[in-house]
């Protein structure tokens, strides 16, 4: 009965959920794509080193996203109206050999940090979700210092406290607290960037 009763379960989340499978991906250059990073003041250049276009299908109909790839090659995937994953859910890490690794929770944070700092020399590890940190601490646990840039929220702040707890041999370093009056860093970065640029007075006497 009990077997049943799963499976039938399992035949309607198939029919309400139909799987996304991946057609293509490619070089990051759709205009639509192009706008939604320009609208959450991400530089599609500094996107393109790390994302890609992918296009993928769902119950028969194409579309494309944003597509940033996990280390088991599963795929993260972002637009203005879809928000979702490929299977196999993972963590992406960076290793550019670094005593410093810094922690986000997905690479929509990733990235604006990676625009603010335009050169990676630490070592990263992007969560693409906070569920995902027990396979991220192999990882995170080489390293010195642990730089954590999770969300302002009970989840992101569980995540920093676990983190600690799971890595007792490194420095765990809560950076949060340079976007505390926003949810995250990309919500931070958006804000920064829409302030009015106000130039800064010249003294008087300065040579042209």
């Amino acid at each position: 009965m009990e077997e049943q009763l799963f499976s039938l379960l399992h035949r309607r989340r198939s029919r309400q959920s139909p799987a996304l499978r991946i057609l293509s991906d490619k070089p990051l250059r759709h205009p639509a794509l192009v706008g939604y990073l320009s609208s959450r003041e991400i530089d599609p250049t500094i996107a393109s080193t790390h994302c890609w276009e992918v296009r993928y299908a769902v119950g028969g109909r194409n579309y494309f996203a944003v597509g940033f790839r996990n280390d088991a090659s599963g795929w993260e995937l972002r637009s203005e109206r879809f928000k979702g994953c490929v299977s196999p859910k993972h963590i992406t890490t960076i290793n550019n050999r670094s005593d410093i690794v810094i922690a986000f929770e997905g690479f929509m944070d990733f990235l604006p940090y990676f625009s603010m700092e335009k050169r990676l020399q630490t070592d990263v590890a992007v969560l693409n979700s906070v569920v995902n940190l027990p396979k991220a601490i192999p990882f995170l646990g080489q390293h010195a210092t642990i730089q954590a840039f999770f969300d302002n929220d009970d989840a992101g702040r569980k995540a920093t406290a676990e983190l600690k707890r799971l890595c007792p041999n490194s420095t765990v370093i809560d950076r949060s607290h340079l976007y505390r009056e926003h949810k995250d860093l990309n919500e931070y970065w958006q804000a920064k960037q829409s302030r009015p640029h106000i130039a800064p007075k010249r003294k008087r006497g300065m040579k042209m």
